[in-house]
């Protein structure tokens, strides 16, 4: 009897690569309208990532954006357990995207160059943590529909 020989998945991160490219399809695509100041005013579109356009003090901010974050999650957790949660969980991913690119060219359109250590500082750090936690996300609505 012959053994079986264990080969290992090749390109086993792919998908990863695949969801965070499409996330950057989605900051790209966000950023350009805002520049008109489309996105500026609606809260669906700007997602409360940016503190200018949040509120005024740090509590209003917190737990807007917590709520908005929350909010994302448990889309992607009703999602994962359906059929077609595939194309929804990539949906939300470019969603997300698009929240960071109005929130990031709506502070640079009120700013200028001026407010790049202001991104850097405020929007920055929260908008890549929590562009992670969204692609594990999305990662595990396509294994959750794939079952």
């Amino acid at each position: 009897m012959k053994h079986i020989k264990y080969i290992p998945a090749r390109g086993k991160d792919t998908g990863f690569i695949l969801m965070c490219a499409v996330c950057a399809a989605g900051v790209i695509i966000g950023s350009l309208p805002a520049v008109s100041s489309v996105g500026a005013d609606c809260p669906w579109l700007h997602q409360y990532l940016s503190p200018t356009l949040c509120g005024d003090t740090v509590f209003s901010i917190f737990a807007r954006t917590l709520l908005s974050l929350l909010l994302f999650l448990a889309a992607a957790f009703l999602s994962g357990m359906f059929a077609l949660g595939q194309p929804l969980g990539t949906a939300l991913i470019f969603y997300r995207g698009a929240g960071i690119g109005i929130s990031v060219s709506a502070v640079y359109a009120a700013g200028g160059l001026r407010s790049l250590p202001a991104v850097v500082v405020l929007i920055l750090p929260f908008a890549l943590a929590e562009l992670f936690a969204a692609v594990i996300a999305a990662r595990e609505v396509i294994r959750s529909s794939n079952e």
